[in-house]
C-alpha cells in the first residue's frame, strides 16, 4: 500500500498534527487519515466562494507495497456536482542535509502555487498525472491543489448571509487514487 503523510514537520518524521500546514518541507510522520471528511481540507462555506479560493497542500507518498512500483499514476476522482476542481502535481524529494534528510519545496501558504511544480487537472484515469516509478520505501512529493469556483448553489445576497444562523455546510467529495503496473 502507499502511504500518505502530512508535511510541513520541524525534522524529518517530526510530529505534524494540524493538516493546514501541510505546505511542505519535510516529510512528518502523521500519516494522513483515509475516509475521514476534512482530513485535508476544510469544509466549504459560503465565504469559500467569494473571491474564489484556491487552497494547496503538498503530501509526502512513501511505497509500503514491499515491491518496486513502475507505471504510478494518480486523480482525483470527484462526486457529481463537485463545486471545487482538483489539480495534482508532484516533485522528488530534495536532499536537504549529509544526514539524507529529504524535503519539498515549502509554501509560504496553502493559498500559494508551487514555483517548482507544474499542477494539472487530473480527473480520471484517462488525464490522470503520471508519477516518477518508487522503489520499495521510496517516496516523492505530492502537491494537492482545490480551487472553489465562484458559482454558489445559493442566493448570494449579503443578507441571507447575516440572516444565516449556522453557515451552510457544503459537501464536496473527493477520492485521490492511485494505480500502478
Amino acid at each position: 500500500m502507499l502511504e500518505i503523510y502530512y508535511t510541513g514537520a520541524a525534522e524529518m518524521n517530526g510530529a505534524q498534527p494540524y493538516s493546514s500546514l501541510s505546505l511542505g518541507g519535510f516529510a512528518s510522520c502523521s500519516l494522513v487519515p483515509n475516509g475521514i471528511p476534512g482530513a485535508l481540507f476544510p469544509e466549504l462555506s459560503p465565504e469559500s466562494f467569494f473571491p474564489p479560493s484556491r487552497l494547496t497542500f503538498v503530501l509526502a507518498v512513501r511505497n509500503a507495497t514491499g515491491k518496486s512500483l513502475t507505471g504510478l499514476r494518480s486523480y482525483v476522482s470527484i462526486g457529481p456536482g463537485s463545486l471545487g476542481v482538483f489539480s495534482l502535481g508532484f516533485s522528488v524529494p530534495v536532499y536537504k542535509d549529509k544526514c539524507s534528510d529529504v524535503c519539498s519545496e515549502r509554501l509560504s501558504l496553502s493559498s500559494s502555487l508551487p514555483q517548482g511544480t507544474v499542477l494539472s487537472e487530473a480527473a480520471d484515469e484517462s488525464t490522470s498525472l503520471s508519477l516518477p516509478d518508487l522503489p520499495f520505501d521510496g517516496l516523492f512529493f505530492l502537491f494537492l491543489s482545490r480551487e472553489v469556483q465562484a458559482s454558489y448553489p445559493f442566493s448570494t445576497t449579503a443578507s441571507l448571509l447575516l440572516e444565516e444562523e449556522k453557515p451552510l455546510a457544503l459537501e464536496d467529495k473527493a477520492i485521490l487514487k492511485f494505480f500502478w503496473d
